[in-house]
């Protein structure tokens, strides 16, 4: 009877001990699946950063463009004709710019403000402030 008993102890002991593993193994089980789950949490929200620092990046590039081009076409434009004032808006590229010529005394004031997508509903702006002087001396 004794080794009956004992084998009834050890079968019983061994039952015990099974849904102990098995809770064991679910608790780390889940706890890798939240540390998996924080991880990629945490890389999301790195790469979502990323995006828009690099829409930041390239709307500078683009803003920085767009006013150089802007003094160009004024300087061009003063080049054919003196009398010129400048554009309200025109579409250039990402963008828009606004072009207005002052007269100075000697020389004239070129003013130009770039907008990225367009003036009305700019996301960013810059303003850029050139001087002219006409190559002929007038």
């Amino acid at each position: 009877m004794n080794s009956w008993l004992c084998f009834d102890r050890r079968l019983e002991s061994g039952l015990t001990r099974l849904p102990r593993r098995r809770a064991s193994g679910l608790l780390a089980l889940v706890g890798l699946i939240a540390i998996l789950g924080g991880l990629t949490a945490i890389i999301s929200v790195q790469a979502a950063e990323q995006y828009a620092q690099g829409g930041r990046f390239r709307d500078a590039i683009a803003l920085k463009n767009l006013a150089e081009a802007g003094i160009a076409r004024a300087r061009a434009e003063l080049g054919k004709s003196p009398s010129y004032t400048g554009a309200e808006r025109l579409a250039l590229g990402r963008g828009e710019i606004r072009i207005v010529v002052v007269d100075k005394g000697a020389g004239r004031r070129i003013e130009v403000t770039a907008a990225v997508p367009a003036l009305e509903r700019a996301r960013r702006t810059e303003k850029r402030v050139a001087g002219y002087r006409s190559p002929l001396g007038s």
